[in-house]
């Protein structure tokens, strides 16, 4: 769903989520022309005020929508329901563009280049996905893909001792010894040693 909604540009929303049944609409603003009698005459669309300016609203539904269900927990999913045609206008704002998303859209690019600029995540982001982002998020994206990509330190750490006990297991009659060091100073950094035998 976010990736069809980036790359139509539209505000797709899930109306219906549970274990048996998704049901994804559309809440874009439709544009509808104002009528009159002949072609002429006074406007049929609402006004409003806003800082002493008119705004004229004109909205209206989009029609879109897609309807996914499945009998039970245990089964595939199945369409039951497209609705693809889409009267709505496209928008630049798409709500389903988040950090996470893009994050895991510019993994590779990362991987390929871990020294790119910011910016220029963000330009080459805004000029392929014709979307507008802000430069925070993608700062938060570049930080979740370099986590996605070297893993989580603390992470790593843990499987340490599963480390040593595969070693164990695989190679028997080795002695594996870690060592860990206090941390004397925040500005020296003492990194564990393993040592096999």
């Amino acid at each position: 769903m976010n990736s069809h909604a980036v790359a139509t540009r539209r505000s797709l929303y899930l109306a219906k989520n549970d274990k048996i049944r998704i049901r994804v609409k559309c809440k874009g603003v439709v544009s509808k022309p104002s009528t009159g009698v002949d072609g002429g005459g006074p406007s049929t669309r609402s006004r409003a005020k806003w800082k002493g300016k008119d705004i004229i609203a004109n909205k209206g539904t989009c029609p879109w929508a897609v309807q996914i269900s499945r009998a039970n927990e245990n089964q595939d999913w199945l369409v039951k329901t497209v609705q693809d045609e889409h009267k709505c206008l496209q928008t630049r704002a798409v709500k389903v563009c988040t950090s996470r998303y893009v994050a895991n859209l510019i993994v590779q690019q990362i991987q390929s280049n871990p020294k790119i600029p910011v910016k220029a995540l963000h330009e080459d982001l805004c000029k392929k996905l014709e979307v507008g982002m802000s430069l925070q998020k993608v700062t938060r994206a570049k930080s979740m893909a370099e986590r996605i990509i070297s893993g989580d330190y603390q992470v790593q750490y843990g499987f340490l001792r599963d480390y040593v006990l595969e070693l164990l297991n695989t190679n028997p009659g080795t002695t594996v010894r870690i060592d860990v060091y206090p941390e004397t100073s925040l500005s020296i950094t003492i990194r564990p040693g393993s040592w096999n035998c």
